[in-house]
């Protein structure tokens, strides 16, 4: 299930002029809680698709590979309850991702409706490079979303058969069940992992790339890492999340601030920022003003002189989307 990042020059981040300029100057990316998007299919479009995938890869794999003398396996595999599996993994207490979301597309008009206040706002060009440098290190992942479940289909069904025959080839036909069950486990893990980066079909003009912070890393790490090898998910979520908590965390110039809330409505979000204050002058490529913004360009221009920003590196041009 690796996923490659050939990611575009640059990317662009839609938004309000109201967010514009709180970007601009705090020199800050934010990073919300994808879980308290409006968006209800967000990270769980693909599980039907995984535990599917997963159940008949399984299946196949122990009718292919599995001797036939050796029924207590062959019949393992066909008693796991795999959609329970899944699911358990998706409600865990460590499935959060911190997201920022970007778009390969400059002026898209989809994007101006859904994203920039209705065309009012700007679109905001930074060079992936920042993006693809930060990834490198531990929580940190840039890609691009995938929309073809077909695609993600076969590649999965591929992964799970590797998996499973390394095991086979390293165990006896005496061996119990659970050389499997851990191999099993650690496919979820990783499903779950990269759940973030799909998207249902009808999203794919957006051209969506994301750059994610994962608290907790990788979700099959964590009972390892514990220090107090307490097994309530609570203690689990809680001892982890303190950590966002409490330091911020240096990724190749982006500085990870602490663990923020703010509201909206009902709800209580919790966030992070990214600064790049350290790096403003390579960050930025360009801004794209709003097809219905009515920004004065000298004004634009005076702002991002006032909070020391080199104009001579940005390239600032106007909408040609026909909105009105």
């Amino acid at each position: 299930m690796s996923k490659e990042n050939n990611a575009p020059y640059i990317v662009y981040h839609y938004c309000s002029l109201e967010s514009f300029l709180s970007i601009m100057s705090n020199k800050t990316i934010r990073l919300t809680n994808i879980s308290k998007s409006n968006d209800r299919a967000e990270i769980q479009y693909c599980f039907d698709v995984f535990e599917k995938t997963l159940k008949d890869s399984c299946i196949e794999f122990s009718k292919k590979y599995v001797d036939n003398d050796n029924e207590e396996i062959k019949k393992h595999f066909s008693d796991i309850d795999y959609d329970s599996l899944v699911a358990k993994a998706v409600v865990n207490d460590s499935l959060i991702y911190y997201v920022a979301c970007f778009s390969a597309e400059p002026d898209l008009l989809s994007q101006w409706r859904g994203y920039a206040n209705d065309g009012k706002g700007v679109a905001i060009g930074f060079y992936s490079k920042n993006f693809m440098d930060a990834q490198y290190l531990k929580n940190v992942k840039y890609n691009k979303i995938t929309y073809d479940m077909h695609t993600v289909k076969m590649e999965l069904h591929d992964y799970i058969i590797r998996k499973l025959k390394r095991v086979h080839e390293n165990v006896d036909v005496s061996a119990s069940p659970f050389s499997y069950d851990t191999a099993i486990n650690d496919i979820i893990s990783r499903m779950v992992y990269n759940a973030i980066f799909y998207k249902n079909p009808a999203f794919s003009e957006e051209n969506e790339w994301r750059l994610v912070f994962y608290p907790f890393g990788n979700i099959k790490n964590l009972l390892i890492d514990h220090k107090y090898k307490d097994m309530s998910s609570n203690q689990l979520f809680y001892d982890r999340m303190r950590e966002s908590m409490e330091y911020e965390k240096d990724y190749h110039g982006l500085k990870r601030g602490k663990l923020q809330f703010k509201c909206t409505d009902d709800k209580i979000i919790s966030y992070v920022d990214m600064n790049f204050a350290s790096k403003k002058d390579f960050m930025l490529a360009e801004i794209v003003v709003g097809p219905k913004s009515n920004i004065d360009d000298k004004d634009l221009r005076l702002f991002l002189l006032s909070n020391g920003y080199d104009l001579s590196r940005i390239n600032i041009r106007k909408s040609l989307a026909p909105y009105q």
